[in-house]
């Protein structure tokens, strides 16, 4: 230890070199990691910060929520299994909205719901969507920068109908556009690919199981994990996992650093281990700096 200690003091500046080679590879890391959780906080927050565990979506849908679509029906089947506490339907998609008073365009991502369950997203400000009110909508804060304010009425880009906002909540992002809650029926008769469906039709079923686990006897569903949910989200598993590898790599890179450095140190002390290791000798050191390493005193 004290040899150690006397070495790191007589090649200082190497130390210093590669600690802070050390320390700078542990900010970079430190700051991807919390890059890689803001982006999956904004890509998936209206999903991850629900509460929701459990996901049914249609059979045939590959595990792609934006695959599913499903008789509406199905949650009374749903509801009735033994390993469902509750459940509710939702409705998911990706569509354009614009301003009536300018008509600016805006991406977002529809998550329609039934009023009054455990689907309805905490309100910051205005009100909540209501059953008799099927025309109004709950949106996301972050169009408050894009000048979005209460009473606004914005249309849909393809079949014109007009939402008022009654509305804002906070942080809910899906695929990192900000979410619209709306009414399920209006949802369902301005989706281009459901307002001519004489059946109404769902994405999704969110479920509360009774315990842990959900086993669904429909066979028409299959069940996802919110785990399984986000990774189904467009470019939420490829983003995550780009920024996962470019820690892992820092990490491993700072290995090598270490190893080299210690080994190259190691080379240069070669001769002295070496003639260490070949006697019984004790050393003695003098402690003096101006001496050290080249004066050393052996005795038997």
């Amino acid at each position: 230890m004290f040899l150690g200690l006397r070495e790191m003091l007589y090649s200082k500046l190497r130390y210093i070199l590669v600690t802070g080679i050390m320390v700078l590879i542990m900010l970079l890391s430190l700051i991807l990691s919390g890059l890689a959780n803001g982006l999956a906080y904004d890509n998936a927050s209206a999903v991850s910060d629900n509460g929701v565990p459990y996901y049914a979506i249609a059979k045939d849908a590959q595990g792609k929520v934006s695959r599913s679509l499903f008789d509406e029906n199905e949650l009374d089947s749903v509801k009735e299994d033994k390993t469902v506490k509750d459940a509710a339907v939702l409705g998911q998609s990706m569509q354009t909205l614009k301003r009536e008073s300018d008509e600016k365009k805006f991406s977002i991502a529809f998550f329609a719901i039934q009023p009054g369950t455990f689907l309805d997203p905490k309100i910051s400000s205005g009100k909540g969507l209501e059953v008799t009110k099927p025309d109004e909508i709950v949106v996301d804060s972050s169009l408050k920068k894009e000048g979005i304010k209460l009473g606004d009425v914005l249309m849909d880009d393809m079949l014109n109908k007009e939402l008022t906002i009654v509305g804002f909540t906070e942080n809910k992002k899906y695929s990192h556009a900000p979410v619209v809650y709306i009414n399920m029926p209006t949802w369902q008769s301005i989706n281009p690919v459901l307002y001519h469906q004489k059946i109404p039709q769902v994405s999704a079923i969110a479920i509360q199981p009774k315990n842990e686990t959900v086993s669904l006897s429909n066979k028409n569903l299959s069940v996802l994990t919110q785990a399984e949910f986000l990774d189904q989200i467009p470019g939420y598993s490829a983003e995550q996992m780009t920024l996962n590898m470019m820690i892992y790599f820092l990490i491993v890179i700072g290995g090598f650093i270490l190893t080299a450095f210690f080994y190259v140190m190691t080379l240069q002390k070669n001769n002295a281990i070496w003639y260490f290791k070949s006697t019984r000798y004790k050393i003695q050191l003098y402690c003096s700096e101006r001496d050290y390493p080249s004066h050393y005193h052996f005795y038997h």
